[in-house]
């Protein structure tokens, strides 16, 4: 029964931390180290990463359905051989769908390259403080930012290159991805809610992709029934849990207020810093 309890703990704190700036890799390793949670297996990253696309999902139901519509139209265009306009600047969604994908390729580019490496050398508890360190101050960086008006239809291909190189950079545990793409937006010109916005849209491609990469190995995974059980309410808990962090963190962001995040984040580090310290000696 513990064991189910821990599993669904862990669902709890990636709902949370996977859409909140704080991290969700460098709070899966402060609890798993900190607790003592079990190592988990496939299935189980699977099924987080599901619960966690269903949540964005359904939080931006609206936006999806536009993008989606607007593929098939951006698809239909590129067959027309110059008959219709590709980069079509009246078309905001046109010019969203574009930005996301050419954001998506460094992420995409630093994850199969590096992010294995990264997660082994980057490992300790020390470093993953460091790095909530540097959530810590990107987050109260981007509460000074006073500017930037930016909608969706002005997005560049710089704005998107600068958002796709923060994104990379979180491959290190502790440096929160929404954090690090709310901070590249933002540097960009992009109003708050754009920012946040256009963060969970740029994490459509890396959940789905991670799901695609592992869904044919996780059958072969066999799982007892104590197992099942703890997966599914973590998959439950983190979709609903997610859910509840995505809205949170958009009122949040109408309010233009993220520092309680930096504070957080401050705090979540230095304690990491000192427990891994201590663990050393």
């Amino acid at each position: 029964m513990w064991e189910i309890i821990k599993t669904i703990i862990i669902g709890i704190v990636q709902g949370v931390t996977e859409f909140l700036p704080v991290s969700s890799s460098g709070h899966i390793r402060i609890f798993k180290e900190i607790f003592g949670l079990s190592e988990t297996g496939l299935v189980f990253d699977v099924l987080l990463h599901f619960g966690t696309l269903i949540a964005v999902c359904i939080f931006y139901y609206k936006d999806i359905i536009a993008l989606i519509l607007e593929f098939f139209a951006l698809i239909r265009d590129i067959f027309s051989f110059g008959k219709r306009k590709i980069f079509n600047k009246e078309r905001p969604y046109r010019i969203l769908l574009i930005m996301i994908i050419i954001t998506t390729i460094p992420t995409a580019i630093a994850g199969l390259l590096l992010e294995d490496l990264f997660d082994t050398i980057f490992s300790s508890l020390i470093v993953v403080g460091f790095a909530l360190l540097l959530t810590s101050a990107l987050m109260y960086i981007t509460s000074k930012i006073k500017v930037g008006s930016k909608k969706a239809g002005d997005i560049t291909v710089k704005d998107a290159l600068v958002v796709g190189l923060c994104q990379s950079c979180a491959i290190v545990p502790g440096l929160s991805r929404s954090g690090s793409t709310i901070f590249g937006g933002r540097i960009s010109g992009f109003d708050l809610q754009l920012s946040v916005k256009y963060s969970f849209l740029c994490s459509l491609p890396a959940i789905l992709g991670a799901i695609i990469l592992n869904v044919g190995d996780m059958f072969e995974q066999s799982l007892t029934s104590n197992q099942l059980i703890g997966y599914i309410g973590a998959f439950i808990a983190a979709t609903v849990v997610g859910y509840l962090s995505l809205n949170m963190l958009n009122m949040m962001a109408k309010k233009k207020n993220l520092k309680p995040f930096a504070y957080y984040c401050a705090f979540a580090g230095l304690l990491c810093i000192v427990y891994g310290i201590i663990a050393l000696l």
